[in-house]
C-alpha cells in the first residue's frame, strides 16, 4: 500500500528576507493521470510513478524547498500534492522566475513527460491550449448566464407557440359563433307551427 507523506517545518522568519509584500510563498503541483492510466498499474508500479514524479519536482525545484507531499487515494483517481518554496538560485523568493512565461509551463510538463516515460510510463502528454483560467465564480457566473439565454429562448419560443395556438382558437371561436349566428337567424326565419 502506498504511503507517501512528507511535511517540512520551515522557518518563515527567516524567509521574511527573501520576500518583497507580495511574494508567493508557496507553490503547488497536482500530479496525476486518468483513471485508465491507474488502472493498468500494479500497486508497485504506482508507488513508482508517485515517486518518480516527486523525485522529478524535487530535483527540479530543489529538495530543501519541498515542503510537504501528500497523496491521496481516496477520490477517483490517486494523485500527489507538492509544495514548495519558490526559491531561486540566488537565494530569492520568485514564484515568477519559475513560472512566469507560459513557455516555461510547457516545457515543465514536456519534461515532466519525458521524464517518467523514460521510467517506463506509458503517459500520454497532454495537449497545450491556449484557455485562460477562470475563477470559479466567474465560470460558475457565465455557466448561469449561458442557462438564462437558453431559458429565455424556450420561454420566448413556448410563448410564441402558445400565442399561434390562441389565435387559432380564437379564430375557430369566432367561426364556430358566426355558424350560430347563422343558425339561431335561420331557426327565426322558420314559422315554427304551435
Amino acid at each position: 500500500m502506498l504511503s507517501f507523506i512528507l511535511i517540512m517545518m520551515l522557518d518563515f522568519k527567516a524567509l521574511s528576507n527573501l520576500r518583497g509584500k507580495d511574494a508567493v510563498k508557496l507553490c503547488e503541483f497536482m500530479v496525476t493521470s486518468n483513471k485508465d492510466f491507474f488502472e493498468k498499474l500494479t500497486p508497485d508500479q504506482e508507488e513508482k510513478f508517485i515517486k518518480t514524479s516527486y523525485d522529478f519536482l524535487s530535483d527540479r525545484y530543489g529538495k530543501d524547498n519541498v515542503v510537504y507531499a501528500v497523496v491521496h487515494k481516496d477520490e477517483k483517481t490517486p494523485h500527489m500534492h507538492l509544495g514548495f518554496v519558490p526559491v531561486t538560485e540566488d537565494v530569492r523568493l520568485s514564484a515568477k522566475e519559475h513560472f512566469g512565461q507560459k513557455l516555461q509551463l510547457v516545457q515543465l510538463q514536456d519534461d515532466f513527460n519525458k521524464h517518467v516515460k523514460a521510467q517506463g510510463f506509458e503517459l500520454d502528454r497532454g495537449v497545450s491550449s491556449d484557455r485562460k483560467h477562470v475563477a470559479p465564480h466567474r465560470y460558475k457566473a457565465k455557466e448561469l448566464e449561458g442557462q438564462v439565454a437558453e431559458l429565455k429562448e424556450e420561454y420566448s419560443r413556448v410563448r410564441e407557440q402558445q400565442e399561434k395556438e390562441l389565435l387559432a382558437q380564437k379564430a375557430e371561436i369566432e367561426k364556430t359563433e358566426a355558424r350560430l349566428v347563422e343558425v339561431k337567424q335561420a331557426l327565426n326565419e322558420i314559422e315554427v307551427p304551435l
